[in-house]
């Protein structure tokens, strides 16, 4: 039995993905389950350098560079965090704020980047890691833009226009069709009911596998 429970959270921008993820944090500290908190760009001393690249808008980046940058990350993530806790068996869940869902929604259905080549980067790069459970937070693209423009954060995301959220959105939903382990949340409910889908979704999966 894998004791190493991989939760990754997804959706485009602005669904509320950050606070639903501290706060899912929040209900695993409450209940006592040891977790790790990780992020993708980033995850890494290396990754989070990369990470202020990557976000910068000052640098002009193709959909090529951006798979191969993101895939950079995500293989040291792997390599120096995750593989060394599933090969450990480590009691523990770990929380991941994005994972390799994001390059196929971004790079492939955002920006237009090769399927195969992403496909083969992610395969490298995570050496077969899957997730236990995905939580996708849905909404409209046209909700998604308003919400990052109120923002007033001026990274390269919120530049590309109402097209780009909806390839987005679209890719997410195609991605949701043919993975089981991906559970859509509409992200534009309350607050408190959006945890508390999250949190359902979790018991099912984490105790399903426990007993099992």
């Amino acid at each position: 039995m894998r004791n190493t429970f991989i939760i990754t959270f997804e959706g485009g921008e602005a669904v509320g993905k950050s606070t639903q993820v501290k706060r899912f944090c929040q209900y695993l500290q409450d209940k006592g389950i040891k977790y790790l908190y990780l992020r993708e760009p980033g995850g890494t001393a290396m990754g989070e350098k990369l990470r202020e690249i990557y976000i910068d808008k000052t640098y002009e980046v193709d959909s090529t560079t951006e798979v191969l940058l993101m895939n950079a990350m995500r293989s040291k993530l792997c390599s120096e965090v995750l593989l060394p806790l599933l090969e450990k068996n480590e009691k523990i869940v770990v929380v991941l704020d994005r994972f390799y869902h994001s390059s196929f929604a971004y790079q492939h259905y955002g920006s237009g980047a090769d399927y195969k080549m992403v496909k083969t980067l992610v395969k490298y790069a995570t050496r077969g890691i899957k997730p236990d459970l995905t939580i996708l937070l849905a909404q409209p693209a046209e909700i998604s833009l308003e919400r990052k423009l109120a923002e007033g954060k001026q990274d390269r995301f919120e530049m590309k226009g109402l097209d780009y959220y909806k390839r987005i959105e679209y890719g997410y939903n195609q991605l949701a069709k043919k993975e089981k382990f991906i559970k859509k949340i509409k992200a534009d409910q309350p607050i408190e009911k959006v945890s508390k889908d999250i949190v359902e979704c979790f018991e099912k999966e984490y105790y399903k596998q426990k007993r099992d």
